[in-house]
């Protein structure tokens, strides 16, 4: 199921995300999360899904900046909430790869 869920969110995130709809590019932020609350995979699988969660919640926040920098017409709260869901997505991402890779955000930030 999560190499499913894995492939699908792989293919979606190579495609351009200036011409999906909103509701699509939520749709694959929610596979994203899901994804991340997996538990028990092995090493090689929880690393293709952080490199595919982390590109999706890169792509999601950069169109989120851009719809909202531009203060276009239609802008909504749930334009706000996506921004703040790439940034969740992205941290998690972060702190999971210094965690299979042994270090600590302490060790980082030195």
């Amino acid at each position: 199921r999560a190499n499913e869920q894995l492939s699908q969110l792989s293919t979606i995130v190579d495609a351009d995300f200036d011409t999906m709809s909103r509701c699509d590019i939520d749709e694959c932020m929610e596979v994203a999360m899901k994804l991340l609350q997996m538990k028990c995979c092995s090493r090689h699988l929880e690393e293709r899904i952080l490199r595919v969660c982390g590109k999706c919640g890169g792509k999601t926040f950069k169109y989120a900046k851009r719809i909202l920098a531009a203060d276009i017409d239609g802008t909504t709260d749930e334009d706000k909430e996506r921004l703040s869901k790439a940034q969740y997505v992205m941290q998690i991402v972060l702190l999971r790869m210094l965690q299979i890779r042994g270090l600590s955000l302490d060790m980082i930030m030195r």
